[in-house]
């Protein structure tokens, strides 16, 4: 296993451990490519309700230098996108 691939794993491991202790239905799914396209075009592919993503908060120069995948996916679906705002115990 690539070590991208364990880190992918990792991380929607551990977010879909807790919505399924809420209850959520969860589906995870790894692929290789542009991250908007991918997935905008499993949202579509698989009937899925609502595509939940998190932000940086990057703003101004930085957003506009490196993009946002979140933006792009936004631009690249008709499926809804839930953007929830990432911030550190530090900054609330």
């Amino acid at each position: 296993m690539t070590e991208l691939r364990r880190k992918a794993e990792t991380a929607t491991g551990y977010v879909a451990e807790l919505a399924e202790e809420q209850g959520v239905d969860v589906v995870e799914h790894h692929a290789g490519g542009q991250p908007h396209d991918m997935i905008a075009d499993y949202a579509e592919d698989n009937d899925i309700d609502l595509v939940v993503m998190g932000s940086h908060g990057r703003a101004g120069v930085r957003r506009a230098l490196l993009g946002s995948v979140t933006e792009r996916t936004l631009r690249s679906t008709h499926v809804p996108v839930l953007v929830v705002d990432y911030r550190s115990a530090d900054e609330e």
